[in-house]
């Protein structure tokens, strides 16, 4: 159930306009309400779910220790 047909493309609907006007602070989920919206077309080889399924384990450390620290509280 895709809302592709309705959607007109970013910045072209007249509510998403009067949002960013209005309250600016709406605008970043109004982006991103545009691009969810128009990632409901997106199509994938055959190949790509079987390539993202089977990707490896991340490596590596993603915190430093300090922020590790403040992890652990």
């Amino acid at each position: 159930m895709g809302m592709s047909g309705a959607y007109t493309g970013p910045g072209t609907d007249e509510a998403s306009q009067y949002i960013r006007t209005i309250h600016p602070a709406l605008a970043e989920r109004v982006s991103r309400f545009e691009e969810n919206v128009a990632a409901d077309g997106l199509q994938l080889s055959p190949e790509q779910p079987d390539r993202l399924n089977n990707l490896p384990a991340a490596a590596g450390n993603h915190h430093n220790e300090a922020q590790a620290r403040l992890l652990e509280r």
